[in-house]
């Protein structure tokens, strides 16, 4: 069993998630300090952290930066997922340096894993792996793929009737009656978490 099927709801909501914007969420009120930058009128999804190894003799795991996504013209980081995807198909957004190489073509690794892990659906893990093309893969292809990634997995979970909300976690629903809206999240970039691995900082709307 994964660190999915390890951890649930409970380890969850202990667990703190730094973010690109340097915020730390609380997680049993779920809202960022006031001393944080974070996106205006939003709040990024609870997410698990993966754990550094601590086996005797392992090798010391190295991160690299964080890849992030910005249009051009915006002061905030984010990329609305309405502005890229129009039913699978990819809406080309005007972000800054589109056309960047992501990686090196000596990259150790030739794919990358997206993971994600939403509050209120643990026992919905998912991972995308996703070819990072020994170093053509360029910023907006990478945008394209997890956006892509991000709609696959709401459709997984949409998809499945059985499929209901943890209870005390109402406010991240993808499913049922007052679901939220997944065009209107923002995706501002992936958090590396060791070797292959990454994830995807999204944020949605303010709850009101």
């Amino acid at each position: 069993m994964d660190l999915f099927g390890r951890l649930g709801t409970p380890d969850i909501l202990r667990i703190l998630i730094p973010s690109l914007h340097r915020a730390t969420i609380l997680p049993s009120r779920l809202n960022p300090p006031n001393d944080v930058e974070v996106i205006l009128n939003s709040i990024v999804i609870l997410q698990i952290r993966f754990p550094s190894s601590k086996t005797a003799g392992a090798p010391l795991i190295t991160f690299v930066k964080p890849i992030t996504f910005k249009m051009k013209n915006f002061a905030e980081l984010g990329v609305r997922l309405f502005d890229c995807l129009d039913e699978n198909h990819f809406r080309h957004p005007n972000i800054e340096d589109k056309d960047a190489k992501l990686f090196s073509t000596d990259e150790v690794y030739r794919e990358m894993r997206l993971k994600i892990l939403w509050p209120g659906y643990s026992e919905y893990p998912f991972t995308r792996r996703i070819n990072i093309r020994k170093g053509e893969m360029t910023r907006i292809s990478m945008l394209f793929n997890v956006a892509t990634a991000i709609a696959d997995f709401v459709k997984k979970v949409q998809s499945d009737r059985d499929c209901t909300c943890e209870r005390g976690l109402e406010m991240w629903k993808l499913t049922g009656r007052e679901s939220l809206n997944v065009d209107q999240f923002i995706l501002t970039g992936l958090v590396h978490r060791g070797g292959p691995n990454w994830q995807p900082e999204i944020w949605c709307p303010t709850f009101t």
